[in-house]
């Protein structure tokens, strides 16, 4: 195994930035004396309230809609139609119920996904933005982005993210533990529970067993033409694919079900056709294939009769 993944790269390469983990760092500097760009927007907010006129439902795909949306705002009039992500009954108690632990989970849900993520974020971030004392909470990179994998080499600080699932079989669960003392030790064994059936935990606790991990490699299924709730991985000539969202946010993604990729076609459109069409014409393209907008548009709507996780994820959602 290479030292180190990276397993999505954007554009720029700033050596001198400072590199951060995740946007969860507490580390702050000195406040900025910058402006709040939000000034103005606070001065011109209304006193009074206006109800919207209620609409009805999607015919299509059942999303609730919103006066002044574009009809075809949540499925492009039926022509999208995606698989609803499962979610176990005890992981949709911690996103919905009154429970003191449900409650923990919820006010720390970047922390206990930050925990369970199987990558983590490297980021350039600009902290003028960031540690702003007044306004909106501003999270803005400069150049380069990219879903980290680390080494599997031991470490002075002991296992973290994806690595913590090599000992997850111990029951004692002590490497969690050890890792996020703040954390509920009740909720991340519940989480841990949970994600025992995630295809991505179920391999790399086998990695746990093995006598030299060196001797070990993990290829990850290329084929796209996988159900949507299978799981999908990289292919190094494309920048995106349908493993980033369930390695990187589990708690929404807890059966590794495959998010966007560039080959996911449209309603009534086969993958055979869809890889079969591939090339470069724009129009050829949005007529067959879902981009990338369509399919967060899609996964946003509130549906009647069906949870969606995504939606009450609060802090992690944003």
């Amino acid at each position: 195994l290479r030292h180190e993944y990276y397993m999505f790269a954007g554009l720029g390469d700033d050596e001198d930035d400072e590199m951060v983990q995740s946007d969860d760092d507490d580390t702050q500097s000195p406040t900025s004396s910058v402006p709040d760009p939000y000034d103005y927007m606070y001065s011109n907010i209304p006193q009074s309230t206006n109800v919207l006129k209620p609409e009805p439902d999607c015919k299509h795909c059942g999303a609730k809609r919103f006066q002044y949306e574009p009809p075809s705002f949540c499925c492009r009039g039926g022509k999208i139609k995606l698989v609803q992500n499962e979610t176990p009954p005890e992981l949709m108690r911690l996103w919905t119920s009154s429970d003191p632990d449900a409650k923990h989970f919820r006010d720390n849900n970047r922390y206990f996904n930050d925990h369970f993520s199987f990558t983590t974020l490297g980021v350039s971030l600009d902290k003028a933005f960031a540690n702003m004392s007044s306004g909106v909470y501003t999270f803005r990179a400069h150049g380069q982005i990219y879903h980290n994998i680390h080494s599997f080499s031991p470490r002075d600080s002991g296992p973290e993210h994806l690595e913590l699932y090599f000992y997850d079989d111990d029951p004692t669960l002590s490497h969690r533990f050890q890792r996020s003392p703040s954390l509920d030790q009740d909720v991340i064994r519940t989480i841990a529970d949970v994600l025992r059936n995630n295809p991505y935990s179920e391999t790399f606790r086998s990695l746990g067993q093995a006598e030299d991990l060196a001797n070990y490699r993990v290829t990850l299924n290329l084929d796209h033409r996988l159900h949507q709730r299978r799981y999908n991985v990289p292919v190094t000539t494309k920048p995106f694919y349908g493993c980033y969202d369930p390695l990187s946010y589990p708690l929404f993604f807890p059966r590794g079900e495959s998010g966007w990729h560039q080959s996911l076609p449209k309603d009534k459109i086969t993958m055979e056709d869809a890889n079969a069409r591939n090339g470069d014409d724009p129009d050829c393209n949005s007529r067959i294939r879902v981009f990338v907008r369509d399919y967060y548009c899609y996964k946003f709507q509130m549906r009647r009769g069906i949870f969606n996780p995504i939606l009450h994820g609060g802090l992690l959602f944003q």
